[in-house]
């Protein structure tokens, strides 16, 4: 039932959109455009939250929806078209959620499931398989709470009788980025990451402080698309991949390289601040 495209077997069609999504408005903000490819702007913002929906990815349609009102929030430009994109996306979900019991239970009972789970008068982090790895992962991060186990490790130990708790213990990643760096790089790659996503959040203060004061903003409509890609990266309160996956790398450190070109670059095209 769930849509993967040229993915296959790999249902990560959702997360590849809904990660790309923010550095193609950023590119978009930044050139001149005819009415055509406002139009076009539209048409891909509302397929890209469909597909995504379709995909039944429920992180990445949060993450969508959150890149939209973020965007609303913080930049003018076009904010009529991310405005129709996003009740149109809202809309055509609910429809659909109506109308296919299975889309229901897998977008809407299950995610209320995840987060109100109890079992035995026992509650759970997002679920029992989950609340199992991230206390198993927990366990190595007290073992070796400076330095971790490695990169990668948490598959290979996991199974060790100091930290295995059940079968759910038994997973390749512990599925959220904060946890896996605590088990396996420790206090000192955990610090890195988190530093990154407190950067991030300042400065999405930064701007909303001079917006709500009406100063000169820090950031370009340019560089807060780029803060919202890395925040859809960092963002700490869901279950996510396995942080040295390959094509995640890829994902998480685009933007991060624009972002940097944007403040120590020599082209001033990704300087200008936009007319909002």
């Amino acid at each position: 039932n769930r849509i993967s495209s040229f993915f296959g077997d790999e249902l990560i069609m959702g997360s590849y959109i809904s990660r790309l999504l923010p550095l193609f408005i950023a590119f978009f903000l930044i050139k001149k455009k005819n009415i055509y490819e406002k139009y076009l702007f539209f048409i891909i913002l509302f397929f890209s939250g469909i597909l995504i929906f379709l995909s039944a990815e429920r992180v990445a349609f949060f993450f969508y929806l959150l890149t939209l009102i973020l965007i609303i929030i913080f930049i003018k430009e076009y904010r009529k078209s991310i405005l129709v994109s996003f009740f149109a996306t809202l809309l055509f979900s609910t429809i659909m959620i109506a109308t296919n019991p299975w889309m229901k239970d897998r977008m809407i009972d299950k995610f209320l499931n995840a987060i109100t789970v109890t079992q035995n008068t026992e509650k759970y982090i997002f679920s029992p398989v989950h609340d199992t790895i991230y206390k198993t992962a927990f366990k190595m991060f007290l073992d070796k709470p400076i330095v971790g186990h490695g990169p990668k490790m948490f598959r290979v130990l996991n199974a060790e009788p100091e930290y295995y708790i059940n079968v759910n213990s038994r997973h390749p990643h512990p599925h959220n980025f904060y946890i896996q760096l605590l088990a396996e790089t420790g206090l000192i790659g955990f610090s890195f990451l988190l530093f990154f996503f407190l950067y991030v959040i300042y400065c999405f203060i930064k701007q909303f402080v001079a917006i709500i004061s009406n100063q000169k903003r820090p950031f370009t409509d340019y560089q807060i698309c780029l803060l919202i890609a890395m925040l859809i990266t960092l963002w700490p309160f869901s279950p996510n991949g396995n942080f040295f996956n390959n094509w995640l790398s890829i994902l998480y450190s685009l933007p991060m390289g624009f972002y940097l070109h944007s403040i120590f670059g020599r082209n001033k095209i990704f300087k200008i601040n936009s007319i909002s």
